[in-house]
C-alpha cells in the first residue's frame, strides 16, 4: 500500500488540498472504514514502508477483519475514485470556460435552455475578463460559441449566428498551437536528425502576417519564436524578447517558461557559432526567469536549470552571484536531486576559482546518477589531477571514466567527444611533450579531430 496510486496522489497535495480532499471524503464515503483508511494514510504519509503493511493498516481501520486483503483493495479503490474526482474538480475550477461548456452541455441534455444560455453567457464573460490571452483562451471561447450556435440552430429561434467569432477563435487556437508545436520540433531537431514536418505551417505563418489586430495575439509570439529558431536571425530574437514582455500578463507561467527555453536554445546556438556576446543574453534570461519564477516547475527548479544558471554566471565572471545562487536556490531543487546538484555546482564553482582541494572533495564525495553530471564531474577531476600532476589519481580516473562512457549507449556524439578527450590525455601522459615535433603532431590531431571535449584546454596545455 506504501506505493499505491492514491497514496502517491496524497503525497503531492498541500496541507490545504489535503483538507479539501478530506471534506470530499467525509461527504462521499459510504463506509466508516473508508474514512478511517484516509485518516490513517494522512497520518502516516512520511512513515516508513513497514507502517503500511496490510496487517498494520487493517488493525487500525478494520480490527475485526485483519488479514482481509480484498477489503483493503476495495477501500483503496473507493478512495482512489474520490481522489480522482477531487483532481478533476481542481482542473475544472482552474478552467472556467471548460466548466461552463460542460455545464451547458448538461443543461442542454435536460432541456434546460434558459440555464444553458446563462451558462454560456457567464462562461464568455468570465473568459473575457481573464488576463490570459493564450491558446487555451481561444479554445475556451470557440467551445462556448460552438455551443451557442448549436443551441440557436436546434431551438430554431432567431438569433445572430456567431460564425465569425467561431472561425476566428478556432483559427487563433489552431495557429498558436501549430506554431508552438513547430518551435518544439525545431528545438528537438537541434539534438536529432529528424526534420520538422507539420502540415499547414506555411498557411499558419501567412495567417499571422495578414492579421491587422494585435490584441491578444499569442500567435504573433509563437510566430516570432518559430522564425527565431528557424532562421537564427538576431532580429527575430529581439522581436521575440519584446513580444514576451508585451504579452507577459497574457501568458501562463508554463508558457513563459517554454518561451524562455526557446530563447535560450537560440542563444546557445549562437554561442556555439562563436558569438560569445550571447552569454550575456543567456545570463539575463536566467535572472529574469528566476526572479519571476517562470523557470520553476510546480514550485521546483530542475537540476538542469540550476546548473545552467550557475554555468552562465561563471562564464561571465559573476562569481558572487553564482555562489549566492548555489546557496540560496538549493532549497528549490527536488529533494532527490538536491544533495548531488548542490555538490556538483559548488564543486564546479571551486574548480573555476582554482580551489582544487575543495572541488575534488565535493566532486569525489557524490555518486552522480545523472549521466552528464557524472561526466562533467569526471572531466573536471581529470583536469585537476593533470594540473596538480597527481598522475596516479589521474590514471585511475581516466580508467573509470572510460569504463563509464563505454556503458553509456544513449548519449549520442557526446560519448565520442569524451572518449577522444581521454585518448588525447593518455597520449599526453605517455609522450615526451618537451619534444616540439611531438607536440606539433598532437596539436594538429587535436585541431582536426571532429568531436573532442575540452579542445581549448588541451591546446593550451600543449601550446602554453
Amino acid at each position: 500500500m506504501y506505493d499505491s496510486q492514491w497514496v502517491r496522489i496524497l503525497k503531492t497535495l498541500t496541507k490545504s488540498e489535503l483538507r479539501d480532499l478530506q471534506t470530499l471524503v467525509e461527504a462521499q464515503a459510504t463506509r466508516i472504514e473508508q474514512k478511517r483508511l484516509f485518516h490513517y494514510a494522512v497520518q502516516h504519509l512520511n512513515s516508513t514502508p513497514s507502517v503500511w503493511r496490510s496487517e498494520n493498516v487493517l488493525t487500525q481501520v478494520a480490527p475485526e477483519r485483519v488479514g482481509d486483503e480484498k477489503l483493503l483493495r476495495n477501500l483503496q479503490y473507493d478512495l482512489m475514485r474520490i481522489a480522482k474526482t477531487y483532481l478533476i474538480q481542481k482542473q475544472l475550477d482552474a478552467d472556467e470556460p471548460l466548466a461552463a461548456h460542460l455545464l451547458a452541455k448538461a443543461y442542454a441534455e435536460r432541456g434546460l435552455d434558459d440555464l444553458q444560455t446563462l451558462s454560456l453567457q457567464d462562461g464568455l464573460a468570465k473568459n473575457g475578463a481573464h488576463t490570459l490571452r493564450n491558446a487555451s483562451f481561444h479554445l475556451g471561447n470557440y467551445r462556448l460559441y460552438d455551443d451557442l450556435f448549436e443551441q440557436i440552430s436546434l431551438s430554431r429561434r432567431k438569433g445572430e449566428m456567431p460564425f465569425e467569432a467561431m472561425s476566428f477563435e478556432l483559427t487563433a487556437f489552431f495557429v498558436a498551437e501549430l506554431l508552438r508545436q513547430a518551435c518544439l520540433q525545431l528545438s528537438y531537431q537541434a539534438v536529432s536528425a529528424r526534420e520538422i514536418s507539420l502540415p499547414m505551417l506555411d498557411e499558419a505563418l501567412a495567417w499571422c502576417d495578414n492579421r491587422k489586430d494585435t490584441e491578444g495575439g499569442i500567435w504573433s509570439v509563437y510566430q516570432s519564436a518559430f522564425l527565431c529558431l528557424k532562421t537564427s536571425n538576431a532580429l527575430y530574437f529581439k522581436d521575440l524578447k519584446t513580444k514576451i514582455q508585451t504579452y507577459s500578463q497574457n501568458l501562463s507561467k508554463k508558457e513563459r517558461r517554454t518561451l524562455y527555453l526557446f530563447m535560450l536554445n537560440f542563444c546557445i546556438r549562437k554561442v556555439n557559432e562563436g558569438a560569445n556576446v550571447y552569454f550575456n543574453e543567456i545570463f539575463d534570461i536566467y535572472k529574469e526567469g528566476l526572479e519571476t519564477h517562470a523557470l520553476f516547475e510546480n514550485g521546483f527548479l530542475s537540476r538542469f536549470t540550476y546548473k545552467n544558471a550557475v554555468t552562465a554566471a561563471m562564464r561571465l565572471g559573476e562569481w558572487t552571484w553564482a555562489r549566492d545562487f548555489i546557496e540560496n536556490y538549493q532549497k528549490y531543487l527536488p529533494a532527490k536531486d538536491r544533495r548531488s546538484a548542490y555538490a556538483y555546482n559548488l564543486g564546479a564553482w571551486h574548480f573555476r576559482q582554482g580551489d582544487y582541494k575543495a572541488a575534488t572533495r565535493l566532486l569525489q564525495g557524490i555518486d552522480f546518477q545523472e549521466v552528464f553530471a557524472n561526466i562533467g564531474a569526471r572531466q573536471m577531476l581529470v583536469r585537476m589531477f593533470f594540473e596538480t600532476q597527481d598522475f596516479e589519481a589521474l590514471t585511475a580516473t581516466l580508467d573509470s571514466f572510460q569504463t563509464y562512457l563505454n556503458r553509456q549507449k544513449d548519449i549520442g556524439y557526446q560519448r565520442d567527444n569524451y572518449l577522444n578527450f581521454i585518448r588525447i590525455v593518455r597520449r599526453m601522459l605517455r609522450l615526451d611533450l618537451k619534444n616540439e615535433g611531438v607536440r606539433s603532431v598532437l596539436i594538429s590531431e587535436i585541431n582536426t579531430m571532429p568531436t573532442l571535449a575540452e579542445r581549448n584546454w588541451l591546446l593550451d596545455k600543449l601550446q602554453g
